[in-house]
């Protein structure tokens, strides 16, 4: 699992905390959770920095990394600098990872690989369902003629 001083999360609270996140009232911790899986389903998972220092200045705009971040800024619909992004970044999967979400690969490379598990494609089905079912909830009353 996670690479940490902290203990893991037993069998039981991590149910307590998926039965949470599928309770039903999006909050911003499930959203982003629900972005950060959007963004590795949309990536790939090809795209997890590792630290980042934070006088880092941002990617040029003609690279992978730049692509990357304005695609994050664009789900997040924020502005974040490019070492707070990655932070960001770097926490969800985190979480995401402790609760059986994903799996990171941990690469050689500066930045890792993450791949949804079935559990975390069924979690981003279900939150995009529950999304579609509360649009529909308003639009189907003010359809009635």
């Amino acid at each position: 699992m996670l690479p940490s001083r902290e203990q893991e999360l037993s069998l039981e609270q991590k149910r307590i905390l998926l039965e949470v996140l599928l309770n039903g009232t999006i909050t911003g911790l499930k959203s982003n959770i629900y972005l950060f899986l959007l963004f590795c389903r949309l990536t790939n998972g090809e795209w997890i920095p590792r630290a980042v220092p934070a006088n880092r200045p941002s990617p040029p705009p003609d690279t992978m990394e730049y692509s990357y971040w304005m695609l994050g800024l664009t789900l997040l619909k924020k502005r974040y600098k490019w070492s707070v992004f990655c932070k960001f970044i770097r926490f969800t999967s985190s979480w995401c990872e402790e609760l059986g979400l994903i799996h990171r690969i941990y690469l050689a490379s500066a930045y890792d690989r993450v791949v949804l598990t079935e559990l975390g494609s069924r979690v981003v089905a279900w939150i995009e369902m529950y999304m579609q079912v509360k649009r529909e909830s308003i639009h189907i009353p003010l359809s009635v003629e």
